[in-house]
């Protein structure tokens, strides 16, 4: 039997981030993920936007969040041997109506950090259709998540640090008054740990021990397109965003269009409805040539009061949960895998609004 500090379930942005800061910390960790391929995390954008919605307000805790994210995403890329995954952006947002331009303006009034005036509008006018102007949002910040998530997953399996299974929670032995710790005995993985943390995406839902916390669910998809001449160097926020996806040598061209926010859907699949909203705001919009070359989908773990959870069951102290990160995975990840760090090594308590304890139902 193989005995760590930590068991981790799941490899989306949140498990990725969460074992990378435990092992940083110094504390022996294996992560359970079956295939590493499906869930929100592998078709997101991986921007990390510093203004939301159309009040353009700043993001929940983004002073925080933004050093917190670039220094992380510094550290695990220079572990990998890799490129830093994180890309400093601008975002060239266009306005939408005058509404969007005239709250913009009161924005810039009562003074912004991230918020800017676009001294060159004019060169962006052969891309797009623009009646209304339009901002630029800076600093914001693109995460590489197809290069991070194959590269540290190599790194675990190099590193001895993943079983490629599904997890059965129904097979966890929980702690007692005859054993210390947690022991996990599947199909030949025999493991013991004293800590068990579930970052498991959507399947949390169906998790026996967090059953009732009030996740809730929306669908997401997302277009490829090739677009020659668009140039990559910003993210352009419409009604829909276009963000540089891929690499600039081997996809040049390439840009992920999304996302949607579907609370009643179907399946997990890519849908014919959102493909041709798409296409319909594409050829009304973009003024360049474009062809699509993807349609992604998955469904995202949210949650009732759109924040995410950190933190530990309320009968077994050392069974935990990070989960409900939404949109925002690639800058909350970041936050609350540090949280998990502090909350097991020095015993800091968990930030009460993202806490189980006051995100259950």
């Amino acid at each position: 039997m193989k005995a760590v500090d930590v068991i981790i379930v799941g490899q989306g942005i949140a498990g990725t981030l969460l074992s990378f800061e435990l092992m940083e910390a110094g504390l022996s960790v294996m992560v359970v993920d079956a295939t590493g391929l499906a869930g929100a995390s592998r078709v997101a954008s991986g921007v990390i936007n510093p203004v939301t919605g159309r009040r353009v307000v700043e993001t929940w805790k983004i002073a925080a969040l933004l050093p917190l994210a670039t220094s992380c995403y510094q550290r695990i890329s220079s572990l990998l041997g890799i490129a830093t995954v994180a890309k400093p952006l601008d975002i060239l947002a266009v306005h939408g109506s005058i509404q969007m331009q005239e709250a913009f303006n009161k924005r810039l009034q009562q003074g912004s950090t991230y918020l800017k005036s676009v001294p060159n509008e004019e060169d962006y006018h052969t891309f797009f259709k623009m009646r209304d102007g339009l901002h630029g949002i800076s600093p914001a910040i693109l995460i590489d998540l197809q290069n991070l998530f194959t590269a540290y997953r190599a790194y675990l399996i190099e590193n001895n640090k993943l079983i490629s299974a599904h997890f059965d929670w129904n097979a966890l032995q929980l702690p007692d008054s005859s054993q210390s710790s947690f022991v996990y005995q599947k199909e030949g993985i025999s493991l013991s740990s004293k800590w068990v943390i579930a970052a498991e995406g959507i399947t949390s839902g169906q998790n026996p021990y967090f059953e009732q916390v009030a996740f809730r669910y929306n669908k997401g998809e997302a277009l490829i397109i090739s677009v020659p001449g668009l140039p990559r160097e910003q993210i352009y926020k419409l009604r829909y965003s276009l963000v540089p996806w891929g690499d600039n040598q081997t996809d040049e061209n390439l840009f992920w269009v999304g996302s949607s926010y579907q609370w009643d859907y179907k399946d997990d699949q890519p849908s014919v409805n959102f493909k041709e909203a798409v296409t319909a705001f594409l050829d009304a919009e973009l003024l360049l040539p474009y062809q699509i070359t993807d349609h992604l989908a998955a469904i995202r773990p949210a949650s009732v009061n759109r924040r995410p959870f950190a933190g530990v069951h309320k009968d077994y102290p050392r069974l935990g949960l990070l989960n409900g990160l939404g949109t925002k995975g690639c800058s909350l990840a970041p936050y609350l895998a540090r949280a998990w760090r502090d909350y097991i090594m020095e015993g800091k308590p968990f930030d009460l609004e993202v806490a189980l304890e006051t995100t259950r139902h």
